[in-house]
């Protein structure tokens, strides 16, 4: 059913929850930035929602204060939601079960982001383990292979393992450095303080959220392979 008429309060309201107060209220959308209109869209869809929304990377264009306006309506949105997004924050606030599609298939995580990259780690780690672990010999055309022949099998699972690890590692190495540098700058946001510049450190928090999905994703790659090798 549709949504009954709104006050001019409760449109002005829903307006200023993505950023629209004062003058702009009254803006024409001709006149509109693209990151304005987008925040405009999702007031209206929000307003009167449907009982199924996609969005592809709707935080782009965003800043802080409209992606918090933005999770703070999903919270409360009762239909389906499908969202496709490398903002890492903004997945870990909303998302309730994750897809991942990966070379090997797809598996759906029944939990929210945090708890799909524990099972991932555990996923990886598991393969990992199944690798180092020693294999019973199976016949091969009625003969167990040669001593050289379970060497050298060996020395080359290694050799494509090893680069593996170091990349997970490095990762993980930067992901530190980055998750750090993320809180620095949403902390300085927070702060409200005076002569901050608040579009600069948003260009910032956006080339970090960034990189952090782009390093997570080589990490996960990693991992897969790693699986692979399994």
């Amino acid at each position: 059913a549709a949504r009954p008429m709104l006050t001019d309060r409760e449109v002005r309201s829903t307006l200023g929850s993505f950023g629209f107060s004062g003058d702009s209220v009254d803006k024409v959308c001709d006149v509109l930035s693209g990151g304005e209109k987008i925040r405009l869209a999702f007031a209206r869809i929000l307003v009167n929602p449907p009982n199924f929304l996609l969005l592809d990377e709707p935080t782009t264009h965003l800043d802080m204060a409209a992606c918090e306006a933005l999770q703070n309506a999903l919270a409360d949105y009762e239909g389906t939601l499908v969202i496709v997004s490398h903002d890492v924050e903004f997945v870990r606030n909303v998302a309730t079960s994750i897809i991942a599609m990966t070379p090997p298939g797809i598996t759906r995580y029944a939990g929210d982001y945090d708890y799909y990259k524990e099972k991932s780690a555990a996923m990886a780690l598991a393969a990992l383990s199944r690798l180092e672990a020693p294999r019973k010999e199976t016949p091969a055309a009625g003969k167990k292979a040669s001593r050289h022949e379970r060497a050298e099998k060996v020395r080359q699972t290694a050799a494509q393992r090893r680069p593996l690890q170091q990349k997970m590692a490095a990762a993980e190495k930067r992901l530190d450095i980055l998750h750090a540098d993320q809180a620095a700058v949403l902390e300085t946001l927070s702060s409200q303080a005076a002569g901050t510049d608040f579009a600069q450190l948003n260009q910032r928090l956006a080339a970090l959220q960034k990189d952090i999905a782009e390093t997570e994703r080589a990490w996960e790659d990693a991992a897969e392979k790693l699986q692979e090798l399994a």
